[in-house]
């Protein structure tokens, strides 16, 4: 199946500087959402909330769009593409959104570390 991711987007975003006594925290939930009207499209959405040491707390929702070739079926919507793929390939623009925005907000740069997609999903596994 060709699947093609076409945007990542910013969809809601709260920003705070000069937070005292903030300790460093990072919480970073993802999901897959899947439209009825449109089956060959899905998203992957990142609820992201995080606090730094440098006192910046910043929360926000944060998508991307991907369009298959066909119609998604309910296998798919449960595989590797969408559980570890997808998660994996609008990462990288969330990442970079937030560090990019706390630069030109003038801020030192609050750079997420790297996740390995694939491992979160293993662990999820052996908790349930």
């Amino acid at each position: 199946m060709d699947i093609t991711f076409i945007e990542s987007k910013l969809l809601s975003l709260y920003f705070l500087t000069e937070q005292e006594d903030l300790e460093d925290n990072f919480n970073l939930k993802f999901t897959s959402a899947f439209s009825a009207d449109e089956a060959k499209k899905f998203v992957v959405k990142f609820d992201v909330a995080l606090t730094s040491d440098n006192g910046v707390s910043i929360s926000l929702e944060y998508v991307g769009l991907f369009e298959t070739e066909s119609e998604i079926t309910e296998e798919f919507q449960q595989g590797k593409f969408v559980t570890v793929n997808a998660p994996a390939i609008v990462f990288p623009y969330l990442r970079s959104f937030i560090t990019t925005f706390t630069v030109n907000a003038g801020l030192a740069p609050v750079i997420l570390p790297t996740i390995n997609f694939q491992a979160l999903v293993d662990t999820k596994a052996k908790e349930a």
